[in-house]
């Protein structure tokens, strides 16, 4: 199924967490390198989207962060829906580069 990529980063309502308003607080910016959809079947595919994050840290320059997550997506009706996802670690990740 064709995927078009979301024009922006949509943040969960569920942000409950201290990690969740650490990072939305200085997260300035997320934008989509590239995607590549794998085909499952004539209703699945995984979209593999490789994003970079742009951070501000406390008393540092900002800091842009590469990462990959893999969309799980069925099309029925001809509307795309993501049902699932697959990352790494992302508090690792913020923790390694000072966000955290």
């Amino acid at each position: 199924p064709s995927l078009h990529p979301p024009s922006r980063a949509q943040p969960t309502p569920e942000t409950n967490s201290k990690l969740d308003r650490n990072w939305g607080q200085r997260q300035k910016e997320m934008r989509i390198r590239n995607v590549r959809l794998s085909p499952i079947d004539e209703h699945h595919c995984v979209a593999h989207v490789a994003w970079t994050a742009t951070y501000a840290r406390k008393d540092q320059s900002k800091v842009a962060i590469d990462f990959d997550v893999h969309y799980l997506v069925q099309k029925l009706d001809g509307e795309p829906k993501v049902f699932g996802w697959i990352s790494d670690d992302e508090q690792a990740l913020l923790r390694k580069h000072g966000i955290v």
